[in-house]
């Protein structure tokens, strides 16, 4: 495992090509990724989910793929061992959204270049995060989360009565924007496709755990 201070810089650096614009008009396709692990011989097999859907919520296509992990569980630092997952799974995919999003933080992360960011610049993908818990920053009264007086996503309650999720900027794509489409594809508090990722994934784990 390369040393922690040098994967520190490497995610400095990456932050620096992120674009916080929108790079796109409009879009028909939105893929939801996710990624569980477990224990097999001794190993650590990660499995990665992908769901695609359309605009009107249908899902259009399914894929997963699994591989062996060597990168240990360090929070600040999933990147190193999602992605290598996250990249095979769209690669062998038969198809391609326009937009991802990545059950994870993009610029919400003390670095400002989290899983849904590493993925965007690495793959030039436009991308954003949706998490459950908020790992780091302060939440303002308008929901804008803040660090070093930069803000770097948003907690959005997409149901009434619920725990908000945070949203964040991955790569080529606006907070507004990250936003707006969270609420469009939101039935329950997850949004669909990385709710529908997660489903995928807890039925293949129960596959594999018989």
């Amino acid at each position: 495992m390369r040393d922690i201070e040098t994967l520190k810089k490497e995610q400095v650096e990456c932050s620096k090509y992120i674009i916080q614009e929108d790079c796109f008009k409009d879009f028909n396709t939105i893929g939801g990724v996710d990624l569980t692990f477990l224990k097999k011989s001794g190993k650590t097999i990660g499995i990665g989910a992908l769901v695609i859907l359309d605009k009107e919520k249908h899902v259009l296509h399914e894929h997963t793929y699994e591989d062996y992990v060597d990168f240990p569980y360090i929070p600040g630092f999933l990147s190193y061992r999602e992605f290598p997952i996250m990249e095979k799974l769209i690669k062998t995919s038969k198809i391609e959204p326009d937009i991802y999003m990545i059950d994870g933080n993009g610029m919400l992360h003390p670095r400002f270049c989290g899983l849904a960011s590493y993925f965007g610049v690495k793959l030039d993908k436009i991308s954003f995060g949706v998490a459950k818990k908020l790992l780091i920053g302060n939440v303002n009264e308008d929901g804008y989360i803040t660090l070093d007086g930069k803000i770097i996503g948003k907690a959005v309650k997409t149901k009434k009565n619920t725990k908000p999720v945070f949203v964040s900027v991955g790569h080529k794509i606006s907070l507004e924007s990250a936003v707006n489409i969270t609420f469009s594809f939101s039935k329950y508090r997850i949004p669909e496709p990385t709710r529908l990722a997660h489903n995928l994934l807890k039925n293949l784990r129960k596959e594999e755990e018989l």
